[in-house]
């Protein structure tokens, strides 16, 4: 008998420790570290201090200033692309020894 009590409280234990626990969770919401210790899941040891003010976010509707180069013409483009494909082919046709 007194072997039956006994693993009955240890089957409630478990349920205690939860309730416990679940009343008790609010309460670190409302705990007094605005910084705690590195063992509690602070900042490591010499870690540079916060700013003391916080950083503006940018301003989502400003646009960024006009790019100084101006983007290429399709004719340009097309001239640009010729280029490339013969210096691949002429690179092809040495065998990559092409200016060594």
């Amino acid at each position: 008998m007194v072997e039956e009590a006994s693993v009955r409280d240890r089957a409630i234990a478990p349920g205690r420790v939860g309730l416990i626990l679940a009343l008790l969770m609010p309460l670190a919401g409302c705990s007094a570290f605005s910084n705690p210790p590195n063992w509690a899941g602070g900042a490591p040891e010499g870690a540079p201090p916060r700013p003391a003010a916080r950083a503006e976010y940018p301003a989502v509707h400003d646009l960024p200033p006009r790019r100084a180069v101006r983007p290429l013409t399709d004719d340009e483009q097309a001239r640009l692309t010729q280029d490339l494909m013969s210096a691949r082919d002429r690179n092809a046709r040495t065998g990559g020894t092409a200016g060594r």
